[in-house]
């Protein structure tokens, strides 16, 4: 079995830790909800860009502490562990903050804009002698995790090919976040990310040969990515993303002796076996959005003395930010302040 498949029981039997929210926007919302309502964690203070919103946040969801900046919520004392939910660009100086005042970060994908960034960071954990992990929720999800035990078993032979798309449809605006090149904007950062991620968790973090093209935005960022990897390995993988087009959200994992199927495999409920032995279909019954998972997983490596997870790992993250560099080079995407 792959490291990091831990029954629910087992991660539940971890003390909570205290977590320090960095930021208070929808993706927040939902990660401080389902850490309530999980019982896996309690957040003790939130942190915003004005103090009016700190406020209103801490009143809907029944945290003690609000804070008009992020640097004060990452010198709180009480706070162990530190969600940072900022933009993409913000990522990088917001996460060292934390680290340099000894928290456990758990930073929203993508960690960071770029593999130079990512380097730092890790770099930085592990001077200070903390924890730090990107947040790929999608990964400790227990459809996600069956997929993997299964094809770790063998219950797919070899595996061949990794299929999954994820893109939405956003009417074009260039004061959108996600067609801002400013913000570090495009399909790519934002939901490329998963695909990437999902092929890198079955076929491991190995040097991948990379083709890739993309349909440009009108403010010159990707609107349609799609790519072609190949790992020395054997197996492939056909990717896309978009935020241009809705398509099914759905990953397959083919080997030489089966498939596995994830229909909407970025929150993921189900996972389908098929083999010539049969049809096998695991169904989690989950009563939350399933952010908890990645803050149980948080809460079992702190716990335990650990800097990094054993599956989202520095190397993990460094591998799938080099990937991402290598598909903007070949599409010519180039954020404000990088090289070219």
């Amino acid at each position: 079995m792959p490291k990091a498949m831990h029954s629910r029981n087992q991660l539940l039997s971890r003390e909570p830790l205290k977590w320090g929210i960095l930021a208070t926007g929808a993706i927040a919302k939902k990660f401080v909800s389902d850490l309530h309502s999980s019982g896996v964690g309690t957040a003790v203070a939130c942190g915003s860009r004005t103090i009016e919103g700190a406020r209103a946040f801490a009143s809907t969801y029944g945290i003690s502490k609000a804070y008009g900046s992020y640097g004060e919520l990452a010198r709180d004392p009480e706070v162990e562990a530190v969600y940072v939910a900022t933009p993409h660009t913000l990522h990088f100086e917001d996460t060292m903050a934390c680290l340099r005042n000894h928290k456990a970060v758990l930073c929203e994908k993508p960690l960071t804009v770029n593999a130079r960034q990512t380097a730092l960071l890790f770099e930085a954990a592990e001077e200070q002698g903390v924890f730090l992990m990107e947040a790929l929720w999608t990964v400790f999800l227990p459809a996600v995790v069956q997929a993997r035990r299964w094809a770790a078993e063998g219950a797919i032979g070899e595996l061949l090919l990794v299929q999954a798309d994820f893109g939405f449809r956003s009417p074009f605006d260039p004061r959108n976040r996600l067609f801002d090149p400013a913000l570090a904007g495009g399909a790519l950062l934002d939901v490329g990310v998963y695909v990437l991620a999902l092929a890198q968790l079955f076929a491991g973090n190995k040097v991948p040969r990379i083709k890739a093209s993309a349909r440009m935005a009108p403010s010159g960022v990707d609107e349609s990515t799609s790519m072609l990897i190949d790992w020395h390995s054997g197996s492939r993988a056909h990717l896309s993303c978009s935020i241009g087009l809705d398509t099914p959200h759905q990953a397959k994992i083919y080997g030489s002796e089966g498939t596995i199927t994830l229909p909407d495999f970025w929150m993921a409920r189900a996972a389908i076996l098929e083999t010539p032995k049969g049809r096998t279909v695991f169904e989690d019954a989950r009563k939350t959005l399933g952010y908890d998972y990645e803050a149980q997983a948080v809460t079992e490596a702190v716990r335990s003395g650990a800097k990094e997870d054993p599956t989202l790992s520095r190397a993990f993250s460094l591998r799938l930010a080099t990937t991402m560099d290598a598909v903007r080079k070949q599409i010519g995407l180039v954020y404000p302040g990088e090289e070219p």
